[in-house]
């Protein structure tokens, strides 16, 4: 009982969900007079990920933080 009581006993560790965004960078042109966006950046960690806006992820995958979706 004493060794369930030592388990029982340690704190448990929930990480802090992460919510960032990503943030445009870079535009090669323009599409309808609005700017093709090429490079974008993660408001939390600033890793830059290059692609178009279709090839961002809803996870950052250097940080892991949750991408708001934009409305």
């Amino acid at each position: 009982q004493e060794s369930i009581d030592t388990i029982e006993a340690i704190p448990s560790v929930i990480p802090e969900q992460r919510t960032g965004r990503w943030i445009p960078l870079e535009y090669d042109g323009y599409a309808d007079g609005n700017p093709v966006w090429d490079k974008w950046e993660c408001s939390e960690c600033g890793w830059e990920h290059n692609g178009d806006e279709e090839s961002l992820t809803a996870f950052c995958p250097n940080c892991g933080a949750k991408m708001e979706v934009k409305e």
